[in-house]
């Protein structure tokens, strides 16, 4: 399937959900956009096309993430993934959005960290697009729902795909969440 075919597999694209908080009575917006789509492939696609990754440029984005959530990445090195795992999964207790393995593509805009998830967990990432908005940074939160299937059954992406992960190549829990980071 081809990037340019994607749009005829959108079932539902961009919409806005409200919901209350519980310490609140006033309805907010979400900063979430979620989006349905037929396959795992179209969903994958709709992020955007990859390039092959520039390391330096990732690591330093994840670091202005870290900073702009009070985490100390100076000691951190290692892989772009290793780095993103300190940032997001390790040191975020509160916007923690990510269950399962962490996965990373890079466009020509942009840096897009995401999981394949059985469920998005709205609230944290409001929380974090609002932290990366007083930090200068623009970050647009998504969940993007395709039919689940068993492991088994999954999708996996090409090789040739610009896809990092440190976990699984499979898509099957039904569910891509993230956040695409804008570079400067």
């Amino acid at each position: 399937m081809s990037i340019a075919t994607v749009g005829a597999n959108v079932c539902i694209c961009a919409i806005r959900v409200c919901h209350s908080t519980i310490s609140t009575t006033r309805e907010h917006m979400s900063a979430v956009t979620y989006e349905t789509y037929t396959t795992v492939e179209a969903a994958l696609n709709s992020l955007g096309v990859p390039e092959k990754m520039r390391a330096i440029r990732v690591k330093k984005l994840c670091r202005r993430i870290g900073a702009a959530h009070g985490i100390d990445t100076r000691k951190v090195g290692g892989s772009v993934c290793g780095l993103a795992y300190h940032v997001f999964k390790k040191h975020a207790d509160n916007w923690k959005m990510f269950s399962k393995s962490i996965r990373i593509v890079q466009t020509l805009t942009s840096v897009v960290f995401f999981s394949d998830d059985y469920q998005g967990f709205a609230e944290q990432m409001d929380s974090f697009v609002a932290t990366c908005a007083k930090a200068g940074l623009t970050a647009n939160a998504f969940i993007k729902k395709y039919p689940d299937a068993t492991f088994n059954d999954g999708w996996s992406h090409p090789s040739t795909t610009h896809v990092v992960s440190y976990g699984y190549r499979r898509y099957y829990r039904g569910c891509l969440i993230g956040v695409k980071v804008l570079f400067d």
